[in-house]
């Protein structure tokens, strides 16, 4: 997950996901930072399934200062099949800056 601009994220997935209601719900998603000794969570305004392995999420502002880490519940593949948990923890992604 790369910043590429002051209110965009751009995903790049390792495998394939499915262009489903899921993929695309912006309750799907959080971008999670410190602040002021707790976390705060923010949803995107939209996600826009650019391609099967890039995701585009448009947040209302990022502080270029922060650290992010950005998580979803769910994605699936092409033949329906959850990809993981994310009460496991496997779904949470780095968010680093610049354009890839």
């Amino acid at each position: 997950a790369v910043i590429i601009s002051s209110d965009t994220i751009k995903v790049t997935l390792s495998k394939p996901v499915a262009f489903d209601e899921l993929t695309i719900r912006s309750e799907n998603y959080s971008l999670r930072y410190a602040d002021s000794g707790g976390t705060v969570n923010k949803v995107p305004v939209f996600v826009k399934y650019y391609d099967p392995k890039t995701l585009i999420l448009k947040f209302d502002l990022l502080d270029f200062e922060k650290e992010y880490t950005l998580r979803f519940e769910k994605l699936r593949d092409y033949s329906g099949r959850d990809a993981g948990a994310a009460a496991a923890g496997a779904n949470t992604i780095i968010v680093t800056m610049g354009k890839r």
